[in-house]
């Protein structure tokens, strides 16, 4: 036994030490049996899926592998590879990362979420409604994880404050329940809403203890009288935690810089899809006509399972509440109202990143107007991109001043500072994005696409809607084993394939497994907001599951349905088959001339 248990001691400890080393051993046989640039290809492209989905090592570390792999395997010249690192893509993520940490150094996210709190009905179902809504909105423009982080505290603080509040009323009324009005010390749990990038506030579980003990003496009082209707804090907590990460991943796939898939769908189809029969393109304004409706729909079916699973007392009206509960919610909103005011004005660095961020979304939206040209008709034609305009306004605070230059004690400090951005940067994502565009590209000209369209001749009789499901699907399981991003990078370059077998147009396959991979709800280890919520001690595995296993079914169908209405008009999708038959009738023709 001893031994055995050494053993497992030493697996334990060396286990990713043992993948990193034996996967490029156990694979070897492939490339040195069949010596042909597409097995090489697969060979580099199973060994870093086996590193990300294993995380042997760290994401980060495993997307620079491809800047050496490929031009070692012959595939790509290192010069080829480099360019995938930094495309019109990149300039998109580095620009509104660097507006999104401008946003979180003012506080605007504070503002905003103190503001929408303290404005929707103090009943418990609203206050979650609003905090979904919040959640959403920023994750549309920041990160999933940052739009995560900036929300727990203000979750666990509301329910913290609606607790603590019920229970100095349980208090009152148990010693003083002759008298008509309770009256008690107010000392409220601050409502805060902390930085984007810290993980600080969710790496240390916090065990709450009830702040009023019950007494046993009190069976016959009106607090235990109604103690069937009483709300269940820890629940509810759960429920709120739940609530923001599900709201983000959901907010994320809503606009083109939410989340990694979405930009890095916008360079695959910029790279692939410029021209041909596949040739589609993506802008910031046909892609939030297309995904934004889904994220709607989904938030609101996630609010309704959320309040069955953990408020049912306030959404179905024949359940009685308790009072105490009513005024619990009454006094948080006033809580939350006297927090909003003392904010107090917007200040100058307040107003300058509100600007911004208004002007960065109208030029987005108003750069093109899906077959018809906006503004960007001015310069010289695909001069100017999404990624221009995010890095134009992502720049300027590092340059703006952060008071008023028209002060009399006024010096000059930027709004944001470059020592800042170097250290909060999400650098891993950085370098995946650029991972997978080296993938796709290595697909491409190691021919490896249309090897394993030759693999996937059992598609070519399936009805498209069964091959579009089957993709979502797919695409919705695996990203829960893995980052949506890395999730995106793997499987895009095979759905190429499948779209030139099954003659399917690629954005039917594509689109729908890009908003698809972003339905990582069930396990901590999915995507870093479930692991944020899972790691504060109030939300279990069992709950997740729970939850995210009927979100995902919700989320598969309402994209299924999606990608079949909306998909077609929005992006100018028109069936294959004609354009097919005409390639090759051209293509004969040729072959006759000649």
């Amino acid at each position: 036994m001893a031994t055995k248990s050494c053993r497992t001691g030493l697996i334990k400890q060396w286990w990713r030490l043992l993948i990193i080393l034996l996967t490029p051993i156990i694979l070897l046989p492939l490339p040195l049996i069949i010596r042909k640039i597409q097995i090489r290809c697969a060979y580099v492209v199973l060994i870093l899926s086996i590193y990300w989905v294993s995380e042997a090592m760290p994401y980060a570390v495993t997307s620079l592998l491809p800047l050496f792999f490929f031009p070692m395997a012959g595939i790509l010249p290192s010069k080829r590879v480099g360019t995938n690192y930094f495309k019109d893509i990149t300039i998109l993520f580095v620009g509104s990362m660097m507006l999104a940490q401008a946003i979180e150094q003012v506080g605007l996210h504070r503002r905003l979420a103190l503001f929408l709190l303290s404005v929707v009905s103090s009943s418990i179902k609203w206050i979650m409604a609003g905090l979904m809504g919040v959640t959403a909105f920023i994750s549309m423009w920041i990160n999933n994880s940052a739009a995560t982080s900036i929300m727990i505290p203000a979750a666990i603080a509301i329910i913290d404050e609606l607790q603590k509040h019920h229970d100095k009323v349980q208090e009152q009324t148990a010693t003083q329940h002759n008298k008509k009005h309770i009256t008690f010390e107010e000392d409220v749990v601050r409502i805060e809403v902390n930085v984007a990038f810290d993980d600080s506030l969710y790496m240390e579980p916090k065990k709450t203890e009830p702040s009023i003990a019950k007494p046993e003496h009190c069976s016959n009082t009106p607090i235990n009288s109604m103690k069937k209707n009483h709300i269940d804090y820890q629940q509810l907590k759960t429920g709120f935690l739940i609530a923001v990460a599900y709201s983000a991943a959901i907010g994320g796939l809503a606009t083109l810089v939410g989340t990694g898939p979405n930009i890095f769908v916008k360079g695959f189809t910029d790279d692939f899809y410029s021209k041909g029969r596949h040739a589609f393109e993506i802008s910031f304004t046909n892609f939030l006509l297309f995904a934004l409706p889904i994220g709607v729909i989904m938030l609101i079916f996630c609010w309704l399972w959320l309040q069955l699973l953990y408020n049912r007392r306030e959404l179905l009206p024949w359940l009685r509440k308790d009072q105490n509960d009513v005024e619990s919610q009454h006094h948080l909103q006033s809580v939350l109202r006297k927090q909003y005011r003392d904010l107090g004005s917007f200040n100058w660095s307040e107003y300058t990143i509100t600007i911004l961020f208004l002007l960065m979304v109208a030029l987005w939206t108003t750069r093109e107007f899906s077959s018809y040209s906006g503004w960007k008709v001015i310069f010289r034609k695909d001069y100017v991109t999404d990624g221009t305009i995010a890095m134009l306004i992502g720049t300027l605070p590092l340059i703006l001043p952060d008071k008023n230059p028209f002060d009399k004690k006024w010096e000059y400090h930027p709004i944001l500072q470059w020592d800042q951005v170097c250290k909060t940067f999400p650098w891993g994502v950085f370098m995946l994005q650029g991972a997978g565009l080296a993938i796709a590209d290595g697909f491409e000209t190691s021919n490896l696409s249309a090897t394993l369209a030759t693999l996937l001749q059992f598609v070519v009789g399936a009805s498209h809607i069964i091959v579009i499901f089957v993709t979502i699907l797919i695409s919705a399981i695996f990203t829960e084993f893995t980052s949506n991003l890395t999730c995106a990078s793997i499987l895009f370059p095979v759905l190429d394939s499948i779209a030139n077998t099954a003659n399917i147009h690629a954005a039917r396959l594509i689109l729908p497994s890009c908003m698809a991979v972003s339905l990582s709800f069930m396990l901590p280890i999915a995507t870093p907001p479930n692991a944020m919520i899972f790691s504060s001690g109030s939300v279990k595995i069992i709950d997740l599951i729970k939850v995210g296993f009927v979100m995902k079914i919700i989320g598969i169908v309402i994209i299924l349905f999606s990608s079949m209405i909306l998909l077609p008009p929005i992006f100018h999708i028109y069936p294959l088959a004609p354009i097919v038959d005409d390639t090759l009738l051209f293509n004969n023709s040729i072959s006759q001339g000649n």
